[in-house]
C-alpha cells in the first residue's frame, strides 16, 4: 500500500467529531438519486454554522 493510502486511512480511523462551530456560511452537495446516501444526511451540516 502507498504511503499516502496508508496515512489517509489512519485519519479516517482515528478521527473523532468534535461537533465543532465555524464562523463562516457552509455549503454542501449531494446526489439526490444515490442509492447509498440518506437524502437527509446533509441536515447535519446545519448545526455546525450559525450563518443563516
Amino acid at each position: 500500500m502507498m504511503s499516502a493510502e496508508r496515512a489517509d486511512l489512519e485519519v479516517c480511523a482515528s478521527y473523532h467529531d468534535d461537533v465543532a462551530e465555524v464562523p463562516c456560511p457552509i455549503v454542501t452537495y449531494n446526489a439526490d438519486k444515490d442509492p447509498l446516501v440518506d437524502p437527509e444526511a446533509m441536515d447535519s451540516w446545519v448545526q455546525r454554522t450559525n450563518w443563516l
